[in-house]
């Protein structure tokens, strides 16, 4: 399951106003046509004075003085609308000299949010993943992991964080020492340590009686995508709970692997992240850690959510380096920033940042899309607050680069073979890999893989 599961990208009805009627709103992938409404009057038609007639008697009299009265009303009936019209053509000018000046009507561009202290962790974890990134500072998974959990989770500890880990990478090792797993045998390590998560592992400590038994980690299927618990997805839950899903257990794994210098790597399918590694014929194998099997491209790829256009542009089944999986951390990051504050300039800031690690995924496709979205949205309101039409918005070039990014940034989501997969769809795939003909494969792949080893 990916974290970074977007607004839905599809249909969005935006905000209808009076004045504006339906200034750009975006009903993806077709933007609709602006409609405002025209602000006017209809001009008064010529009024003729009548002549005075003569008097010849008093009721005559009477009636020039109350026609004489009527006619005073029209000419102050006409002045009003004279003075009306006059007060729209000022305020027109006024709104075209003021929108040039920026003296009355100020348009804010930017996604800003309130200063509230608990953003700053958000801030500091992007900083150090962005030394990380830039080379100031070494990449390491388990930092990156730690920074984004903590950002949105501040009562977190890093030293029982650490020391959790510690306590595993000892057991690993006294594990590979037990059972002769030489440092330069990486398959010999991945094996042990896709052992770690999926069986009981009983192994020597030294200067202990006792041996030290860990029990296999299980896929929690409550609540797994984060919707009522946002830490739920997380690797710190994981290691309190010894249960995750398919972001919190891949993540582990490749800390573990790290912190013992072994080489895996993180690779995506629609909604779901899985571990690939290589044996040593050079042949790749994915470890799937939520139903403690091995898998092939071609089981992933019958989800049918897998489109030729995803696989040419790398976005999915492709293994990534250490440094585009701290690039998918910054996206989490993001992740955990709109699901607490919302969209901000900040989540644009963490796509930019992603995109320089090199990392092909979805959610930074996705994340971008969302923000300028967001960023339109923000300035149609402010449109309709100051009761804008159509010209108004045409005329404004930044505006229209926003809503040319919200179109655009749409149909290269397309271009990269995005395929919405549904949370039914996805538990069903998911619980295909029980059926006995997956089993079978995995029991073939996990002879082929100890014969290496016995070879």
């Amino acid at each position: 399951m990916n974290l970074l599961k977007p607004i839905y990208v599809g249909t969005l009805l935006l905000c209808h106003t009076a004045a504006l009627s339906q200034v750009p709103h975006v009903r993806v992938p077709q933007p609709s046509s602006l409609q405002p409404e025209i602000i006017g009057f209809d001009t008064p038609s010529s009024t003729t004075q009548p002549l005075t007639p003569t008097i010849t008697d008093p009721f005559q009299a009477r009636q020039n003085a109350y026609n004489k009265a009527i006619m005073q009303e029209v000419d102050e009936y006409i002045a009003l609308q004279q003075r009306q019209r006059k007060i729209v053509e000022e305020a027109n000018k006024k709104l075209n000299s003021t929108k040039a000046t920026g003296d009355a009507i100020k348009i804010d561009y930017e996604l800003r949010g309130r200063d509230i202290p608990s953003r700053e962790m958000f801030y500091y974890a992007y900083r150090e993943m962005e030394a990380m990134l830039s080379g100031q500072q070494p990449l390491s998974l388990k930092r990156a992991v730690f920074l984004y959990e903590k950002a949105y989770n501040p009562s977190l500890d890093w030293q029982a964080y650490n020391d959790k880990i510690s306590g595993m990478v000892d057991h690993l090792g006294y594990a590979m020492q037990q059972e002769g797993v030489k440092e330069n045998n990486n398959l010999g390590k991945n094996m042990m340590l896709f052992n770690f998560f999926t069986d009981t592992l009983t192994v020597n400590h030294p200067g202990m009686e006792t041996p030290v038994t860990t029990y296999p980690m299980l896929y929690d299927f409550r609540d797994f995508w984060g919707r009522t618990d946002y830490n739920n997805q997380f690797v710190t839950k994981l290691l309190q709970t010894g249960s995750g899903q398919c972001h919190s257990l891949p993540l582990l794994y490749l800390i573990l692997a790290e912190e013992t210098g072994t080489q895996a790597h993180l690779a995506f399918s629609p909604s779901h992240s899985y571990i690939k590694i290589q044996d040593d014929r050079g042949q790749w194998h994915n470890m799937e850690l939520t139903n403690h099997t091995f898998t092939t491209d071609y089981f992933l790829m019958q989800s049918g959510f897998i489109k030729a256009e995803a696989l040419s542009n790398g976005v999915y089944l492709q293994p990534l380096s250490t440094r585009e999986t701290v690039g998918q951390i910054v996206m989490d990051l993001a992740g955990a920033f709109v699901h607490k504050f919302g969209y901000e300039d900040f989540v644009l800031a963490c796509t930019q940042l992603a995109q320089q690690s090199g990392v092909k995924s979805m959610a930074v496709h996705q994340q971008y899309f969302n923000y300028y979205l967001n960023l339109h949205n923000h300035i149609l309101s402010q449109y309709k607050s100051y009761g804008l039409t159509k010209a108004d918005f045409e005329s404004d070039e930044t505006a229209m680069k926003v809503y040319g990014q919200v179109v655009g940034s749409h149909k290269h989501i397309e271009k990269q073979g995005y395929v919405e997969m549904p949370a039914e769809q996805y538990e069903a795939w998911l619980n295909s890999v029980q059926e006995e003909g997956r089993k079978q494969e995995h029991k073939i792949k996990m002879r082929a893989l100890i014969n290496q080893l016995n070879d």
